[in-house]
């Protein structure tokens, strides 16, 4: 049998156990000198004041969110990454607010601050400057100042142009030309 077999056939077999004996045995198959996230509460990674600030929904939102898309087994430590997770509620109800304070307790995960990611968020052109606007509210302090940009291009710039402004702007946020972790675009933009 190939490493690859071995590989496929060990995958097989976690995916087959329950969530916590997958947890057990990632512990136990994981080298030791490879750091985890908390997989204890995201909130801890959070200042006071913004557990203060987020209402009972929004934290725990925020913890569903950690744990579809960052904890083992079924965050982005899978060999198949993260599940995803959506958040649709009313509007009002502080959605963006929810995921930018999930966002600001990744970026200070031990284990994952260490690691070089990118977030994207995809938003309606009319919602673009309500991101923009929760990034930098004072209740972050300051945390986003140098983490988050948009899309500068227009809308109406050519899709069928391989020159086109916007996909080079992206392609340069994804390079690490644009030294932001952060891009906000509209869905024109993709």
């Amino acid at each position: 049998m190939s490493q690859e077999e071995i590989k496929i056939a060990f995958s097989q077999f976690a995916k087959s156990l329950p969530p916590e004996e997958q947890a057990q045995l990632a512990t136990m198959i994981m080298p030791s000198s490879q750091q985890l996230p908390n997989c204890g509460s995201i909130l801890d990674q959070l200042s006071n004041a913004i557990k203060e600030y987020l209402k009972e929904h929004q934290k725990e939102a925020i913890e569903f969110l950690y744990k579809r898309i960052i904890e083992p087994p079924n965050g982005f430590y899978n060999k198949d990454g993260g599940k995803g997770a959506i958040i649709a509620h009313n509007m009002g109800l502080g959605k963006t607010t929810t995921t930018v304070a999930f966002i600001y307790g990744i970026f200070n995960e031990p284990a994952i601050k260490k690691l070089n990611f990118k977030i994207l968020i995809v938003s309606p052109v009319n919602v673009i400057q309500h991101w923009i606007d929760e990034f930098e509210k004072p209740i972050w302090d300051g945390f986003f100042k140098d983490k988050v940009c948009k899309l500068d291009a227009p809308i109406c710039s050519n899709k069928n142009d391989p020159h086109d402004i916007r996909r080079m702007q992206l392609g340069d946020w994804q390079r690490g030309e644009k030294d932001k972790s952060i891009l906000i675009v509209s869905l024109f933009c993709i």
